[in-house]
């Protein structure tokens, strides 16, 4: 018996070391990404070196006082955190200013910081003119339908028919004291207790039936849009790419608002709102896509020196199963407009719709495998219309439209979707937070000829993660293990309503912090997304050159600002 490792002189300890690390030989695969890129100035260097003072004082005061007060922000929930957060240096005169480029993961349905939420209902009331367009909210629980409405639903006047004797004016709600409070608890995570994963995308679920009503007015849609770019725009973000789902907007005048069928459950909300909207793939109705282009449009007019573009990224549910006939034509009708709908915009000459994915829960569902075999690498019209099912000559989904998977949403040691998500997400996949279970796809990712991207790159959500119990800790979080293998990922926040954490820079923070990354790394990370915003999808072709002019003005001005406070 022997430890083939072991040694007892100082120099072979040494190099078994250096060659247990691997860095000697490593090819990173950032370091193929451009040196100005990848190499530090001599000011960055001081940047760097502040930044890591203030992370190891917050560490060392954590580590000094176990049983005190001073706590590691990252090893505890990041609600009971962001006031500290907000008022430490590090996030104020760095994180805050930083280029963050785009984000590129976000579900537009919870995109809006539940402050600017409450603040943009209250506006709409006192503005719009027609009253039954007036927001009202459930102020008490409904014993017969506390199924079909939570209490704090929120909707317009000419929604509330069966629940009307429930439902009083939003303004009149928070006009009692602490009600506002309240208010925000119920459209987002904030306080709640010790729960399972299960129980809190049940949660989600009951958090998103609250605000569902709300998006089918057209002019309210486009004004949420508005205000959550403007939102994105403060904390220096230039490009957006929105999971977004399918919207049917609604005239009260005519009457023809749908009310909640009899099935439907709160907790489940997002799943009855795929199969209750109906979606065309011949003729999709494309008039949300026109509506968040109008708030774009919006936005640019008014933040004329902010350079800000959006993509968007369709989306159903994984509650929807693909075995079962009625869910399965759901999913291909959705997949099939999303093909329509981004040709439509190409032949206009906007690239608006640039993928599509499939969002929702991941452990209790059905594997990607299962999508992939009846779905996805189908040709356009199976599904839906058996006659077309078999066609060879037709081209597979696939290969019409770029799939941006989420998958690994998991702590289940048999949960093996990273390496379906890989193979079918071309450019990026939504989380991959247990890839390091499946390592062999970790290698099938980074081996290969040296190239720029190593695709497909990980949208990591570090404050998501630790929410929803995937990751209680950041400080265990394998994403620094990722990058230093040659995987490469972008910070998004996911669902910033729901979790507290609009913008990029609370996600960076907490992923410098508790991950120990450097300030090489967030460049890299934050260039990338550069990358994305100059990409054109259609044609899988990259401004690289556009990418780099423009991520080094940013980094420069970034650089220049923050000179004087360091």
């Amino acid at each position: 018996m022997s430890n083939r490792l072991y040694r007892s002189d100082y120099n072979g300890y040494y190099f078994a070391k250096s060659d247990l690390s691997g860095r000697g030989e490593r090819d990173w695969a950032y370091d193929h990404l451009p040196r100005e890129v990848c190499t530090l100035t001599e000011e960055e260097k001081d940047l760097e070196e502040y930044m890591e003072q203030k992370r190891d004082l917050m560490a060392s005061c954590s580590i000094r006082c176990p049983y005190g007060r001073p706590v590691f922000p990252p090893a505890q929930a990041f609600l009971l955190q962001k006031e500290f957060i907000m008022q430490n240096d590090l996030f104020c005169k760095v994180f805050r200013k930083m280029p963050k480029g785009g984000l590129l993961h976000v579900h537009g349905s919870v995109a809006l910081s539940v402050e600017r939420l409450i603040n943009l209902m209250l506006d709409w009331n006192r503005k719009i003119q027609d009253n039954s367009r007036q927001i009202k909210i459930v102020e008490q629980e409904i014993p017969e339908l506390k199924c079909k409405y939570a209490k704090g639903t929120l909707l317009y006047d000419y929604q509330s028919g069966e629940i009307a004797e429930y439902a009083v004016p939003l303004e009149k709600y928070l006009s009692v004291k602490k009600k506002r409070k309240r208010l925000m608890g119920m459209l987002s995570l904030e306080k709640r207790g010790e729960k399972s994963t299960s129980e809190i995308w049940e949660e989600i679920n009951i958090i998103i039936s609250r605000t569902v009503e709300l998006f089918k007015d057209r002019e309210f849609y486009t004004r949420y849009y508005e205000a959550f770019f403007e939102e994105c725009i403060e904390d220096h973000i230039r490009y957006v790419e929105i999971r977004c789902d399918f919207e049917k907007f609604t005239e009260p005048e005519k009457g023809n608002w749908q009310k909640r069928c009899e099935g439907y459950v709160v907790t489940k909300a997002s799943y009855f709102k795929d199969m209750m909207t109906e979606v065309k793939p011949d003729q999709p109705d494309g008039e949300f896509i026109d509506a968040i282009l109008e708030a774009l449009r919006q936005t640019r007019r008014r933040f004329k020196e902010a350079l800000f573009n959006a993509g968007i990224i369709l989306n159903a549910q994984k509650s929807l199963n693909p075995f079962v006939k009625s869910e399965r034509e759901i999913l291909c009708k959705r997949i099939d407009a999303a093909i329509a709908l981004k040709n439509h915009y190409i032949n206009r000459g906007r690239e608006a719709v640039i993928g599509f994915d499939l969002a929702g829960m991941e452990d209790g569902g059905c594997r990607i495998d299962h999508y992939a075999k009846k779905i996805i690498y189908r040709p356009v019209g199976y599904g839906y219309q058996e006659e077309n099912g078999e066609d060879g000559n037709e081209k597979l989904r696939i290969e019409q439209i770029a799939f941006f998977l989420h998958a690994g949403e998991s702590n289940w040691y048999f949960n093996d979707n990273p390496g379906a998500a890989a193979v079918i997400s071309k450019y990026r996949m939504g989380h991959g937070f247990n890839m390091n279970r499946v390592s062999e796809v970790m290698k099938g990712i980074t081996e290969g000829p040296a190239r720029m991207l190593v695709e497909p790159v990980l949208e990591i959500c570090p404050i998501y993660d630790q929410s929803l119990g995937y990751c209680k800790d950041i400080r265990c979080h394998p994403a620094y293990e990722y990058m230093k293998n040659g995987i490469m990922c972008v910070i998004g926040n996911d669902s910033p309503q729901v979790l507290g954490n609009p913008g990029v820079s609370f996600d960076l923070w907490e992923a410098y912090v508790g991950m120990g990354l450097n300030l090489k790394m967030l460049k890299m990370m934050i260039f990338i997304t550069y990358l994305y915003e100059f990409t054109t999808y259609a044609t899988g072709k990259v401004d690289v050159e556009r990418a780099k002019s423009e991520f080094g003005q940013d980094w420069k001005n970034f650089m220049k600002e923050i000179k004087d406070d360091l």
